[in-house]
């Protein structure tokens, strides 16, 4: 085993969540040099709160899916902290930076390879754990706290609450086209959006 292997860590939900407030810290900053104060700190909170949110998703998916003690809840909370720092790198292909970010100081198994790497809408994950993490990262937008802060980033951004509304609808229609058959993304979009 080379050296950089043996630094390597497992991945731990608490050594997870660090690594990632350390990297959405970074993409604050560089919101900050780019977009002003404010909008780079609000881009990091937004990603802190998907993150939370994406986990709480994750146990109600698991409820109803009635996957409970099929799947290593642990794993998918590592993965929910993960699967977005590679925004300090770039927006798009993120999931793609997030893994490779990931991979130099961690030890990552397949089915957390599949989470980061494929819970982007368009993806097709392998494994029901990716399954999971894809259908919880667009749920997590539906929750109160993540819209409140999604439309606040949007207005400091620069637009109007109106626009900052439309664009927030904009996202969850088109999430909503990604599981139109999906049972469970449904009931969970209907008891969320109740809270709205």
């Amino acid at each position: 085993m080379n050296t950089l292997q043996s630094s390597k860590q497992i991945p731990t939900p608490e050594l997870a969540k660090k690594y990632a407030l350390r990297q959405f810290s970074e993409y604050g900053k560089k919101q900050i040099e780019e977009k002003g104060k404010k909008v780079g700190k609000l881009q990091e909170e937004l990603k802190i709160l998907h993150s939370h949110c994406v986990f709480t998703a994750i146990r109600e998916i698991i409820k109803l899916k009635s996957f409970e003690g099929q799947i290593d809840l642990e794993e998918l909370e590592i993965a929910a902290w993960l699967h977005d720092v590679g925004y300090v790198l770039q927006k798009e292909n993120h999931a793609k930076y997030s893994l490779e970010m990931c991979e130099q100081y961690f030890i990552i198994n397949n089915n957390l390879r599949d989470c980061i790497l494929n819970h982007g809408r368009k993806s097709n994950p392998k494994t029901k754990e990716g399954k999971v993490i894809q259908l919880a990262d667009k749920l997590s937008l539906f929750y109160p706290k993540f819209r409140k802060k999604f439309i606040e980033a949007s207005i400091a951004k620069g637009l109007n609450p109106k626009q900052a509304e439309e664009r927030y609808n904009q996202r969850k229609k088109d999430f909503a086209d990604s599981f139109p058959e999906d049972e469970v993304y449904n009931k969970l979009v209907s008891k969320l959006s109740k809270k709205i």
